[in-house]
């Protein structure tokens, strides 16, 4: 198998889609000894689906076995796709994860940013945090079913939830369990966050999991008693981490408030002595509509990547679904370098290199 990698986004084209199946052509031509099989992985389908030029028109063609001989498709997307398009393909639909799945999850993620084994602490039917940080998860997705914030939080948020917690514990396994319950909360309060009492919620439904599930006095410690949090130093911890586990950051406000949060940016990011840089877009139909433009600003952001520059991103909406995976820090690593792949207009996909030192903070509108 040869895989051939296309990273879907708002600024793909037809063209750009054409010219993998070109690459894809191309191997099957030279393949005299009919040994190699390519395969087109268009990651994040979904979102090419909504480019305004409609670049998977080709689609149906490339589908086409009398033309394309045995090249392999697979796509991926987060939603379902327009039936004209499905219907070519074996559509498979992963369902969301069980609380089974949510605990075999959570100790797989500690055992692999461990080097030592699952501490007896965690895993030993008295004291199972992770099976409680799961339950409460799941229980706090259900609560949210049916309103406007159901499709807010998502798995990654568990994710970051179970490495925070247990990398912190694990850094100092003989702290008392008062202080875990605070990193506990800390985890809670960085990665549920962004709708207002949400995290309070969770941290609640967290609290009544543990309390339904004491078997001896100890857990009674890891009941989080104060629910209450500082959302300043919530962004202070997240600019001062520089742990490889740390998430970027995406802060909501007023428009009215923007100001005020990109100079108290400048005084954290000032203290820390990083290097920064705030990156404001362009108000201007014909600029935010240029692929020179969106290809200008996108260079400026894969620069501040290599260099390890933090980057304050301010009304890029047009322009984030190219960062597709750096956002998701979708890493790839080469040699100790981590390299995410960047839609950078509608036919280059590059691997860049992501600095450790990179961060990029997004402030978002509120609606």
């Amino acid at each position: 198998l040869i895989p051939i990698y296309y990273q879907g986004s708002q600024a793909s084209t037809s063209e750009g889609i054409s010219k993998v199946v070109h690459n894809a052509k191309h191997i099957l031509a030279n393949d005299t000894n009919n040994e190699s099989l390519p395969i087109i992985v268009f990651d994040e389908i979904g979102l090419a689906e909504n480019a305004p030029s409609n670049p998977l028109k080709v689609l149906h063609s490339l589908f086409d076995y009398e033309i394309n001989g045995k090249m392999c498709f697979v796509g991926i997307s987060n939603w379902a796709m327009d039936a004209s398009k499905m219907n070519r393909v074996i559509y498979l639909a992963r369902t969301d994860p069980d609380i089974t799945d949510l605990i075999l999850t959570g100790k797989t993620i500690y055992s692999s940013i461990t080097s030592s084994s699952l501490s007896k602490n965690i895993l030993s039917d008295n004291n199972d945090i992770i099976r409680f940080l799961s339950m409460a998860y799941s229980e706090f997705l259900s609560s949210l079913r049916g309103t406007p914030n159901e499709n807010f939080y998502g798995i990654r948020d568990y994710y970051a939830l179970i490495k925070q917690t247990l990398i912190n514990k694990n850094k100092d396994d003989n702290n008392p369990f008062n202080i875990l319950s605070d990193m506990i909360k800390k985890a809670f309060c960085r990665n549920f966050g962004g709708v207002k009492d949400m995290s309070k919620n969770i941290m609640k439904i967290y609290n009544e999991v543990v309390r339904k599930n004491i078997f001896n006095a100890d857990n009674e410690t890891l009941i989080i008693k104060n629910d209450t949090y500082n959302i300043v130093d919530m962004i202070m911890d997240n600019i001062k981490d520089i742990s490889s586990m740390n998430r970027y950051l995406l802060l909501f406000s007023s428009k009215s408030t923007q100001g005020n949060i990109i100079h108290l940016l400048n005084h954290f990011l000032a203290k820390t002595k990083s290097s920064y840089k705030i990156m404001i877009s362009s108000k201007f139909t014909d600029d935010i509509s240029s692929d020179d433009y969106i290809f200008h600003k996108l260079s400026e952001i894969i620069l501040s990547m290599e260099k390890g520059t933090c980057i304050i991103l301010k009304d890029f909406d047009y322009l984030y679904g190219a960062l597709y995976d750096l956002f998701n820090q979708n890493f790839t690593v080469i040699g100790n370098r981590k390299n995410c792949r960047i839609a950078l207009g509608g036919t280059n996909n590059p691997m860049c290199y992501v600095n450790d030192a990179f961060k990029v903070i997004v402030l978002s509108n509120t609606t």
